[in-house]
């Protein structure tokens, strides 16, 4: 097994410890090194998918929002999604124009450090607090240019 390789591996593994630590049930892929799992908020449980790429040596959280971007609503919340991104720490909303999607995005490289559990709690807490504190209001946004 290559370094990277091995490094993935033990990253996938130490993120499947850290889930399971915090008592968070989850869908794991070892084949693809991903795991799926949901995470109540104050604003909505949300779900999210955490992957290993091993050839960019990163670990990444997509958050979907269950908010349809729609022709109608697209270029407002591409603004909304630009103002929060200019104001948060980490992550970033990114809107797939093709899928009609809003998701969350957060990124950790293991290129020369191996991940902890705290990496972990790290991005699903601060993807719950960017869920709770934007997702409201983005779905009020899109819910007025309908």
């Amino acid at each position: 097994m290559t370094l990277i390789a091995s490094k993935s591996w033990e990253s996938y593994c130490s993120l499947c410890r850290a889930l399971e630590r915090m008592e968070i049930r989850y869908e794991k892929n070892d084949k693809e090194l991903s795991v799926k799992c949901a995470v109540s908020g104050c604003a909505l449980e949300q779900k999210y998918r955490i992957s290993i790429d091993p050839s960019k040596m990163l670990m990444t959280l997509f958050a979907p929002l269950p908010l349809p971007v729609t022709d109608e609503t697209a270029g407002d919340l591409a603004i909304a999604a630009s103002m929060v991104n200019h104001s948060i720490r980490d992550g970033c909303l990114c809107i797939d124009f093709r899928e009609g999607l809003m998701y969350l995005r957060l990124t950790a490289s293991f290129y020369e450090s191996a991940f902890s559990g705290t990496v972990f709690e790290y991005m699903l807490s601060t993807a719950a607090d960017i869920l709770d504190e934007y997702f409201p209001k983005l779905s009020q946004l899109a819910s007025l240019v309908k």
